[in-house]
């Protein structure tokens, strides 16, 4: 299923945790809004984005228009979260975003949505990182992001990536 990323505060997260380029290395679409790429994030992950692979994408007559109508309804969403909102509906894709509203808003309008903690999880299936990496990039996105993660979700990660079994899969690599 094709992805949004949707909002500033998860690409930087992302970006954070050393992450942000191996979106690439996985097999779902990612697409990111211009609006998105042109104000909203440093210029650094803009380009670490556009080099990655994510596509950037404009909305289109039809989804600026649902945005708008979106955006008189959802009184706690910004018009950009309600552009996402918008285009996910419309294109039938998922949606990468953080726990806050606009995820609400989407489970409420049956969107798919995951979030950095899910990313983390597909790297590590795909082995694409090794868990001390990922460990590392863990506390690095838990540490500094402007939205929290659920506790449990953290903690989930933390213990997974910590088990002995985990560990001896790394040092079999090694």
């Amino acid at each position: 299923m094709p992805i949004l990323i949707s909002d500033a505060t998860v690409v930087h997260d992302l970006d954070r945790g050393g992450l942000l380029a191996t979106l690439a290395d996985l097999p779902e679409a990612f697409f990111v809004p211009d609006m998105l790429v042109d104000q909203g994030i440093s210029p650094g992950a803009a380009l670490t984005l556009r080099a990655s692979g994510v596509r950037v994408v404009s909305l289109d007559s039809r989804e600026m228009a649902e945005a708008i109508a979106a955006h008189r309804g959802e009184g706690s969403l910004s018009l950009g979260e309600c552009c996402a909102l918008a285009f996910a509906r419309v294109r039938r894709c998922g949606m990468l975003t953080t726990y806050g509203p606009l995820r609400a808003a989407a489970l409420r309008h049956g969107i798919q949505v995951c979030c950095a903690l899910w990313c983390l999880d597909q790297i590590q299936t795909a082995a694409l990182r090794d868990v001390v990496q990922l460990y590392a990039s863990l506390q690095a996105i838990v540490g500094r992001s402007r939205r929290g993660f659920p506790p449990d979700q953290v903690a989930q990660r933390v213990k997974r990536l910590t088990s002995t079994d985990s560990v001896i899969v790394m040092r079999a690599r090694a």
